[in-house]
């Protein structure tokens, strides 16, 4: 689980999405690390799989998405500052 949490796979943000919402419908789910180590029955296929489905995906992000995207967080810390602003405005004048 602590991998999961470095959020460097564009697939993390989905999965820990979904398990939210699985979650939050009383489903219960466990995520466990096997060693490859461990004799596992067609593991090395499952890994191999596994890299293979990484490996070939492809996000592609329409730039009017990131756009988007990009205006509302300028917003977002554009806003703050201003409210930042008023208030030690308004508090200056009391």
């Amino acid at each position: 689980m602590t991998s999961l949490n470095r959020f460097s796979h564009p697939l993390t943000f989905n999965i820990l999405e979904l398990h939210d919402r699985l979650t939050t419908r009383g489903f219960t789910i466990l995520f466990c690390w096997i060693p490859s180590q461990v004799g596992i029955s067609g593991n090395e296929l499952a890994d191999n799989l596994a890299r293979s489905a990484t490996n070939s995906l492809n996000f592609s992000v329409p730039v009017n998405d990131v756009k988007k995207y990009v205006k509302s967080i300028l917003h977002s810390k554009w806003q703050a500052q201003w409210d930042l602003k008023n208030t030690n405005f308004n508090q200056s004048n009391v």
